[in-house]
């Protein structure tokens, strides 16, 4: 890695499978909750974006500081990438809140106060961002994360 130090948060070699993982596991509880509201089952629903928020919060969190710190400290004296990193946490960070804020919304509303329709809209526009976001993590930031050069 030219234009790099070495950081003070170590590398983690399994981190990017570990991420991997987690977008599998976050599309397929965003399909299972998306089922859910076609099948008008509120009970589901709110357990599929239960299990959905929990795990966003939890990547999220590992993101910034196992990735995004990371990264940050590889690249301090390489101000186009680090700049490209910080735009990504921006983004994921205002993409992470609107998520979470329909989680919230959703989880706490009675069953019979749910609108469906706006619920699957709301879910599919979310699931589109979602999987544009995370494709973009995967064919680009993640190819940064490396280990540190001896």
């Amino acid at each position: 890695m030219s234009g790099t130090s070495h950081p003070t948060i170590g590398y983690d070699a399994a981190l990017i499978e570990r991420f991997l993982k987690d977008h599998r596991r976050l599309f397929s509880l965003h399909r299972r909750a998306r089922r859910a509201a076609l099948a008008r089952d509120t009970e589901t629903i709110q357990q599929r974006l239960q299990e959905f928020r929990s795990l966003l919060v939890e990547h999220l969190l590992t993101e910034t500081v196992k990735l995004y710190v990371y990264l940050r400290q590889c690249f301090k004296t390489d101000p186009e990438r680090y700049r490209a990193i910080s735009g990504y946490k921006k983004e994921m960070d205002s993409i992470g809140k609107a998520v979470l804020d329909f989680v919230d919304g959703y989880t706490n509303t009675p069953a019979q106060n749910i609108n469906f329709d706006q619920l699957i809209r709301t879910l599919d526009e979310l699931g589109q961002v979602l999987v544009e976001r995370l494709q973009r993590e995967e064919t680009d930031l993640y190819l940064m994360y490396r280990p540190p050069a001896q």
